[in-house]
């Protein structure tokens, strides 16, 4: 197989409605259970499209349009106090432990030798 060359060769028409049919497809599927989108759809990707960092960014494009979707689809019957009590943690990285750990433990040096850097002391 040479460079740049999709493991999957099929003529251009039929290639865009496969990977269309499976997107919408995969995200139908997965509407309702609200995860697995890009589990199952990077793959299918992978297959049809030139590079895995096109299928990353198809499938990312795919994620977007689904988010969009479901919003204008059952957004309208969201209760809006549950959504703020929800979303302003979330949206605030100080308010989130999660992160903040984060950012403590990135501040910290390796605890595993093999993961230290490896450049010569001078």
């Amino acid at each position: 197989m040479a460079a740049g060359e999709a493991p999957l060769q099929v003529a251009g028409a039929v290639q865009y409605a496969l990977v269309t049919g499976v997107a919408l497809f995969v995200s139908a599927l997965t509407l309702f259970s609200g995860f697995g989108l890009g589990a199952l759809l990077m793959p299918a990707f992978a297959l049809f499209l030139p590079t895995v960092p096109v299928a990353v960014a198809a499938t990312a494009v795919v994620h977007l349009a689904n988010n969009l979707f479901k919003l204008a689809l059952v957004g309208r019957k969201a209760d809006g106090t549950a959504v703020v009590r929800f979303a302003l943690p979330a949206a605030g990285p100080r308010r989130n432990p999660g992160a903040a750990a984060a950012r403590v433990v990135g501040q910290r040096p390796p605890r595993v030798p093999h993961m230290r850097s490896r450049a010569p002391a001078k």
